[in-house]
């Protein structure tokens, strides 16, 4: 029994100590006041967490004390887990402010309170959070499972414990301790998805255009670079949109546009390839998948385009026949789409290793 104590114990310590790691390096990472909230009282939890497990008695107004410091850790713990996951709540949290408060003073109070009334301070108090979380704050935020077994946990760590102090049975007091470790696994597991969920968003902001959804333009030209040394790269489509007869352009939404007309682009080129919005008004696709002619691809394409998109717009495309470098093989696409404006927008020209096909797709 006092091993599975022990290990109970230091299985405690051992988490604090990886919540305390996790919470510094997301601080000194992004530096929010939330990572800052949750270091600190990890560090608390910590600190706690090696004072009870040093104190022979487990039912003393020291371990009281401690219990208590615990208890004010979780809490802001749960407030900094709670601002970090829903980021676009502005709830006050006035109840977890309460709970830290009321800890600490029940902290002071252990030292002069029997241990058994104590612990019945820190039911309530945690249960009041926990309700408050429950019925007020996830219901309306979308309730995550780990949430709510996070905090029913930690009531029920905190229930038994009160039991096994009233009682002085040390089965119960393990069982506590149980609860305790799920609380502090579930607590990892919300801050490490969130850590995942941020390195993936900062991955593809790095890598895509926000607007439009789209490579950007340095990533475009890193990949297709690397697809054309592989000899990867079937071939070049340039589309050119003429903005010059909207109004919304005039006044300087050009990015609105580009905003809804991007994922309709984005939907049939990238089955084929990959895109970016190379300029203010066209967009460069490497097209890589060689299933299709590349005739019969751009007419495809540029028939899908057209059912889908109100503005005017104009496409080239050329073919690889050699080491082209990929600045020539862009230029070539695009004035092919920029002669075919010229031509008229019902025409498709015949240039050097280039066809330009328009959104009238007329053959001459």
């Amino acid at each position: 029994m006092d091993q599975l104590q022990l290990m109970l114990y230091t299985l405690q310590v051992a988490w604090m100590g990886v919540l305390l790691a996790m919470g510094g390096m997301m601080y000194f990472r992004w530096r929010s006041q939330f990572y800052l909230i949750l270091f600190s009282s990890t560090g608390l939890g910590l600190l706690s967490s090696i004072a009870m497990l040093s104190l022979p008695n487990k039912f003393s107004a020291f371990y009281m004390f401690f219990q208590s410091l615990l208890t004010c850790s979780v809490v802001l713990i749960q407030l900094a887990v709670y601002r970090i996951l829903y980021t676009k709540r502005q709830d006050k949290l006035y109840v977890h402010l309460a709970g830290t408060g009321l800890s600490l003073i029940t902290a002071a109070g252990s030292l002069l309170l029997p241990p058994e009334m104590a612990s019945l301070l820190l039911v309530l108090i945690v249960g009041a959070v926990t309700l408050y979380s429950l019925f007020k704050l996830f219901p309306e935020a979308g309730t995550k499972m780990k949430n709510t077994m996070a905090l029913a946990s930690y009531f029920v760590h905190i229930l038994l414990y009160t039991v096994a102090a009233v009682t002085r049975i040390e089965a119960i007091l393990i069982s506590s301790l149980a609860f305790l470790a799920v609380f502090l696994l579930l607590t990892f597991m919300q801050l490490f998805e969130r850590v995942i969920e941020i390195m993936q968003a900062a991955a593809y902001t790095s890598t895509r255009d926000e607007v439009t959804g789209f490579y950007t333009r340095k990533h475009f030209i890193q990949q297709a670079n690397q697809a054309l040394l592989k000899r990867q790269v079937y071939g070049v489509v340039y589309v050119l949109f003429d903005f010059s007869q909207n109004k919304d352009n005039k006044n300087g939404q050009t990015e609105e546009i580009f905003r809804k007309m991007g994922p309709v682009v984005l939907k049939y080129t990238d089955r084929f390839g990959f895109a970016s919005r190379y300029e203010q008004d066209g967009v460069a696709v490497i097209i890589n998948k060689s299933s299709m002619d590349l005739n019969n691809l751009t007419d495809s394409l540029r028939l899908n385009l057209s059912a889908e998109i109100t503005y005017p717009f104009s496409m080239g495309y050329m073919n690889i026949a050699g080491d082209e470098p990929l600045e020539e093989l862009l230029l070539g696409a695009k004035q092919g789409a920029l002669r075919t404006r010229e031509h008229g927008m019902d025409k498709m020209f015949d240039i050097n290793q280039s066809r330009i096909l328009t959104d009238g797709g007329v053959e001459q």
